[in-house]
């Protein structure tokens, strides 16, 4: 359409500015070109200017990796003209005593010839006018097409994935319908495997639609999940501010989607009064990090409730449709699943390229066959986990063009062998027109496959990325990638790559629910020089979990060394680049732990507080070199004896009676002790106790010191050659070791009058988060021995915080591995706690499953259907 604006301005009319959006869409327009001349641009910006009236966007989950978009299916506004028509017979004819489909069976075939034109008392009209069999009845057009997704009230209320599959059936059945999952009432049949339930509708059924019914029918625009695809029409939304002055305050926009002439606030399914608009708000507080501002919740506010649109849930598998859910009292917006971004579409000519060919022969290249074996095989295909079985077979096609051993040229026929054969096993797999079968593949892949594969910013690790550092008695895996200088931070002895490395398993639903928040993390890091990594437990062979270790955290050599029992864990960790000897031993005895992510939710895992933790991490390896590593002589040297000076003391050995808890939050700790307190003189250092000290000087004897059990912290003031202990033994878990360092150095500042040089947020596990967001945790933790018999995660039915008492177990109370028998030992009660690591209890919260596990697996684990 083209209007003359003044006399002088001929004015296109978006195409976009059709059907229920057409008078608002147009009075945008007018003002445009009604301001164009007083310098006011054509084209209005919206939420933080990341939203333009001028431009389609995708719209792009953040939790998953690779990210998927919005997408409606269904015919498109051309389609429209093109629809067939169908007849209906007159409603409620009959001549007396039989109605128009009694005409229509097979049997009476001759009856339309026979008594097609009498006429009745009980009707004015002859069969021939009324009924459709006879030539009469009246015309209308097919309101839907092969592909629509409906709605049909005669089925039951929990069908919701009905797809036309038929047109013109036959007379009486215009529509044929296919019905994508079971639904329906549930009842009992004997099968060969004994009393079994089956749905009324079981998936791939097809079911006749009588005429008689086709009004009460309704499209449902099913508001997809999809891989997101450059060019797809059926990803392209416009935003439609309700009032152009007022949107970049109110939020309010309309949603628009071009290709079906749809509303995606329709897609609720529901009768509304009033305005269609959704409100969209931002989802993270100001623009505190990279990206934080490109990232929405899209909610209704309806007369009788509010929704908001998610992607998912937490302790599910992938959704492939967006759910609209009434928020009622609980908190979604904490929730990745809950936010969403707006893509620009970029137009493009090129149509050859193949994106996801060029990706894995670039990730096969640079990381070999090994990476492509841990992709899920939805994700190896290129295609989404849900995809028909047509749509696999004609991507599998496509990407054989390119694969097949006999198209490729000899020199890359090796390769492309290998890539081929593992696409051929994953079409094998997706095919299955057995769905319960198909969905105990996909399952089962889930279960070994990569989070990150996809990601922009976080690097998946690999076990050819790690590498042994010791000896074959004491060794330790450290990082060892191709990290370069110029990504590196210089220190005195040398360089390092500072990294924040995510240990996760794919069984856990919290691993999976924070993939977005930790590349969000990661692309804001890359600022400060910091790595973000990603290494999945017993996802590689020789690693593999088992009933003991479901998700492999114990299992895998590199995870074990962490000594955590749960997954998600999180550290700082380095990278040695170029040093000498002594440096080297630093940064690989260096970890810095996320001690708030066991008992957590996402909260603790948002890209803010991934962000301030990495960097304070780094922080405090750099103040690393303040702390002393004490030796023998230096307990006799002027600068100790002249000093008020504090003396941490560990467990060398690195046997598994070490309290890490406790020993961590030390370490973690002392940096920053120093940092605080350089100007004021005082003396920081750590030493390492343990048996074979005479053959090792680090090795110290530390009952010398009076040290009567590990870890401990000491007191020296000047010319004291035994020091006054910090740490007791009461001192039963992390947190109680933080607030007494802290209250020590709250005492120190006041006794050595030193200026505030305070923490800069250093201990950030002692600030308390709020405990919100809409996960109440969901750490995994493999299944202890004393109770995983008589212990059912599927009665979980709630996301509350589950405390579980642990077992009741002799005082077995054991020396460290130190040189003689009346060496340092731990106290009872934190010696007796270390004991149940293979054993406690874990606490267990969140309400998901793991996936592939038993059902006596941890908390916050994912679980197939």
């Amino acid at each position: 359409f083209f209007f003359i604006i003044n006399d002088q301005t001929m004015l296109a009319v978006p195409a976009l500015c059709t059907s229920v959006l057409w008078l608002g869409c147009l009075h945008s327009v007018l003002v445009r070109a009604e301001n164009k001349d007083s310098g006011v641009p054509d084209c209005d910006s919206f939420l933080h200017g990341r939203v333009s009236s001028c431009e389609t966007y995708q719209i792009a989950t953040l939790n998953s990796s690779p990210h998927r978009c919005l997408h409606i299916e269904g015919a498109t506004l051309d389609d429209k003209s093109q629809r067939s028509a169908y007849c209906t017979d007159f409603i409620n004819w009959f001549d007396g005593t039989n109605g128009c489909r009694v005409y229509g069976l097979p049997q009476n075939k001759d009856w339309c010839d026979i008594y097609g034109g009498r006429t009745y008392t009980s009707t004015p009209h002859t069969a021939k006018q009324a009924c459709c069999v006879c030539g009469g009845g009246v015309e209308r057009e097919l309101e839907f097409q092969v592909g629509d997704f409906v709605r049909v009230p005669s089925l039951s209320w929990n069908c919701k994935s009905v797809r036309v599959s038929k047109i013109l059936e036959s007379q009486n059945h215009a529509y044929t319908v296919e019905f994508l999952e079971n639904c329906g009432q549930k009842h009992l049949i004997r099968t060969n495997r004994g009393i079994q339930q089956k749905h009324m509708y079981e998936t791939g059924q097809l079911l006749k639609i009588p005429n008689d019914q086709i009004a009460k029918m309704t499209l449902h625009r099913r508001l997809e999940l999809r891989k997101c695809r450059t060019g797809s029409k059926e990803q392209e939304f416009s935003l439609v501010p309700d009032d152009v002055k007022s949107a970049s305050s109110s939020g309010k926009f309309t949603i628009y989607h071009p290709l079906t002439d749809t509303e995606i606030s329709l897609s609720l399914g529901e009768s509304k009064q009033g305005s269609n608009a959704l409100q969209i708000d931002p989802a993270f507080e100001g623009d505190t990090f990279t990206h934080a501002l490109d990232f929405f919740h899209i909610t209704f506010h309806g007369p009788s409730s509010s929704n908001i649109l998610l992607s998912g849930m937490f302790g599910e598998t992938e959704y492939a449709e967006a759910v609209w859910t009434q928020i009622y009292n609980r908190n979604y917006h904490e929730s990745p699943y809950s936010m969403w971004s707006f893509e620009k579409i970029e137009r493009t000519n090129d149509t050859t390229s193949d994106e996801h060919t060029v990706w894995l022969e670039k990730m096969t290249e640079s990381l070999g066959i090994q990476y492509l074996q841990q992709l899920a095989p939805w994700h190896l295909l290129d295609v989404d986990r849900a995809a028909s079985k047509s749509d696999v077979k004609l991507r599998f096609r496509e990407l054989s063009r390119t694969y097949h051993p006999d198209k490729v040229l000899p020199e890359k026929r090796e390769q492309s062998s290998k890539i081929f054969v593992l696409l051929q096993n994953a079409y094998e797999g997706l095919k299955n027109t057995d769905e319960a079968q198909k969905e105990a593949f996909r399952t089962s892949a889930d279960t070994d496959s990569q989070l990150f594969s996809h990601s922009q910013h976080v690097i998946e690790l690999l076990p050819f990325h790690w590498t042994k550092y010791g000896n074959d008695a004491d060794y330790q895996y450290v990082i060892k990638t191709n990290a370069t200088n110029s990504t590196a931070t210089k220190a005195d002895n040398g360089s390092v790559q500072i990294w924040l490395l995510f240990l996760y398993s794919a069984r856990c639903g919290m691993s999976r629910s924070i993939e977005g928040y930790l590349d969000l993390a990661a692309g804001h890091l890359e600022k400060e020089n910091i790595k973000v990594g990603a290494y999945g437990c017993g996802l590689y062979d020789g690693f593999t979990p088992n009933n003991k270790d479901i998700t492999g955290v114990l299992t895998d050599e590199i995870c074990k060394q962490y000594k955590r029992r749960e997954t998600p864990n999180v550290h700082v960790v380095v990278e040695t680049i170029s040093g000498d000897d002594n440096f080297v031993e630093d940064n690989a005895q260096f970890k810095y732990f996320k001690s708030d992510v066991p008992t957590g939710n996402t909260t603790h895992l948002s890209p803010k507080s991934l962000i301030n933790f990495a960097v304070t991490g780094k922080r405090i390896w750099k103040d690393m070199h303040l702390v002393k590593k004490m030796k023998k002589e230096d307990f006799v040297d002027e600068a100790f004896m002249t000093n008020i000076s504090i003396v941490a003391f560990f467990d060398a050995t690195n046997s598994d009676t070490s309290d890490v808890e406790v020993q961590d939050a030390i370490t973690s700790f002392m940096p920053t002790l120093a940092r605080r307190f350089y100007k004021a003189g005082l003396y920081v250092g750590i030493a390492r106790c343990g048996s074979g000290y005479e053959e090792n000087a680090a090795f110290l004897d530390c009952s010398e010191y009076g040290v009567g059990w590990l870890p401990d912290v000491k007191m020296f003031g000047k010319n004291e050659t035994e020091g006054i202990s910090l740490i007791r033994g009461n001192f039963g878990d992390r947190r109680d070791v933080q607030i007494a360092m802290e209250s020590m150095s709250n005492v120190l500042s006041l006794v050595l009058d030193a200026e505030e040089d305070l923490f800069d947020d250093d201990l950030e596990d002692l600030n308390d988060e709020k405990d919100e967001g809409s996960e109440s945790g969901g750490s995994c933790s493999p299944p202890a021995d004393a109770f995983a018999s008589d212990f059912d995660l599927e009665e979980i039915e709630d996301s509350d915080t589950m405390m579980l008492d642990a077992p009741d177990i002799e005082d077995k109370t054991t020396k460290p591995k130190l040189a003689e028998s009346n060496k340092p030992k731990l106290s009872s009660q934190r010696q007796e706690r270390i004991m149940q690591f293979e054993s406690r209890k874990p606490i267990h919260r969140g309400s998901g499953r793991v996936i592939g596990g038993s059902s006596s697996s941890g908390g916050g684990a994912i679980g197939g259907r």
